[in-house]
């Protein structure tokens, strides 16, 4: 787990590795608002996906 934490995020195999390696462009609040967007893109996606069928 330790090994994990130190490394650095672009060595990351998550979904957040393409974002780590971005570089940070622009203000501070649009690039907040862009990540919370595309969290609740996910968010959405996964509970389309797992909702119970109707029928």
């Amino acid at each position: 787990l330790l090994a994990y934490l130190a490394q650095s995020a672009t060595q990351d195999s998550s979904l957040y590795e393409r974002h780590a390696s971005q570089p940070q462009t622009g203000d501070l609040a649009g690039r907040i608002a862009d990540s919370t967007g595309r969290a609740q893109d996910t968010a959405d996606r996964f509970d389309r996906q797992f909702q119970p069928r109707q029928g």
